[in-house]
């Protein structure tokens, strides 16, 4: 099966990752100005409709059932840059969707049960975990050494802006789903985009400010 050709350019590692768990319509155009959104798979449909072509996405597919080959090259073809697939089904894809295609979703508990041909046939790695321990993170990142490291936690307790710079300093970008984000300030129960954003960013100032370029944004 031959993929259709897609041109990658090179970006700076992702400050998050936003999952759309929720229907999201106001969030979706700014996050996308970020980076790539993650969208949950639909069995048995084309996600050719779920974001505008011109936006980056990852599909996920969470669950071991069995689906269509055709179906998964289609997501690829029709603009998906990459498939977030469990360990059983990227067994199944290693070898057949070129590595850089595929990213393996991972449960904490389930790392010891790699092998090294799916280890070395997946882009990265997206670990969930009910805390964001960093020597746990830091223990899979060497296992999938030169690999994307992608931490979902699945907790509801929001990750803290310096847990965000912790976990980016250890090489992994935190996913966040789209119910724990807002364009409005931050709450207890929602992060705001921009400041999940900036959380990594420091300045040298004795003000604390940090200069910015304003431009507009066109598709």
């Amino acid at each position: 099966v031959k993929l259709s050709p897609q041109v990658f350019v090179p970006n700076p590692m992702a400050v998050f990752l936003p999952l759309q768990d929720v229907p999201s319509d106001d969030l979706i155009p700014p996050l996308s100005r970020l980076g790539p959104i993650i969208l949950p798979a639909i069995p048995n449909l084309s996600q050719d409709n779920s974001l505008p072509e011109y936006y980056d996405r990852y599909i996920l597919l969470d669950q071991d059932v069995p689906l269509d080959r055709d179906l998964l090259f289609s997501w690829l073809d029709q603009g998906a840059e990459k498939l977030i697939v469990t360990l059983p089904l990227a067994r199944d894809l290693v070898g057949t969707i070129p590595p850089d295609r595929l990213l393996l979703l991972l449960d904490v508990a389930n790392a010891s049960a790699v092998s090294d041909k799916v280890r070395t046939g997946v882009s990265g790695v997206m670990v969930k975990s009910p805390s964001l321990e960093l020597e746990l993170i830091t223990s899979v990142s060497r296992f999938f050494t030169g690999s994307s490291i992608y931490v979902l936690s699945t907790s509801n307790v929001l990750p803290s802006t310096s847990t965000i710079r912790e976990l980016l300093a250890a090489g992994a970008v935190p996913v966040i789903p789209t119910s724990q984000l807002t364009l409005a300030e931050t709450t207890s129960q929602k992060l705001n985009i921009a400041d999940v954003f900036l959380a990594p960013i420091t300045s040298d100032r004795p003000d604390g400010l940090v200069p910015t370029v304003v431009s507009s944004y066109l598709h």
